[in-house]
């Protein structure tokens, strides 16, 4: 991890490949079964959009060193569990190959949604931490955009928590207190 950056890389290696592989096998199989709805931003296939999504979510729990989600049966209201002094942060880690990117949430998720949003950049098997938005942040209605593919949440890098004002948050009991109540 890089201290002095606003950023920090990570590469999977194969065995995280496999995984991030099954995983989307595995969780798109479940949700076409389930009836799930897709609700995916942009023209890329549904199954490639598993695939990133769950390696970024892999990518990012190795750089909290803690893990990934690997539930098949029910979707939570995040993706990693980043333990705090006062508990657990419930983190959805959104993905784009695009390095310029926005983060980007679907509209409706007021009432089961996660404490924050991650950004991550790349393409398996390579990552970039972009930045984190807290979900009271990100899900306004003044950050409400068409880009194209319907009206969703989105927030630029440059209006992102970076990598160590997350590391502060995460580490200091007061600052979370103050975020969450």
């Amino acid at each position: 991890m890089s201290g002095s950056t606003s950023f920090t890389t990570i590469t999977l290696n194969p065995t995280e490949q496999r995984l991030a592989d099954y995983m989307a096998r595995a969780r798109y199989a479940v949700n076409r079964e389930q009836g799930a709805v897709d609700r995916k931003i942009g023209p890329q296939s549904t199954e490639q959009t598993d695939l990133q999504g769950i390696a970024a979510e892999i990518a990012f729990a190795r750089l909290m060193n803690v893990y990934p989600d690997t539930s098949l049966d029910s979707r939570p209201d995040h993706d990693v569990l980043v333990p705090t002094p006062l508990g657990s942060l419930r983190v959805d880690v959104k993905c784009t190959r695009y390095p310029q990117g926005k983060l980007l949430a679907v509209l409706g998720k007021a009432s089961k949604r996660p404490d924050a949003y991650v950004l991550m950049i790349g393409e398996l098997p390579d990552f970039r931490f972009a930045g984190v938005a807290w979900a009271d942040d990100l899900l306004r209605e003044d950050r409400v955009t068409d880009l194209g593919h319907g009206p969703t949440y989105a927030m630029s890098q440059g209006d992102l928590m970076g990598w160590m004002e997350w590391l502060r948050v995460v580490s200091e009991t007061a600052m979370f207190r103050s975020r969450v109540g």
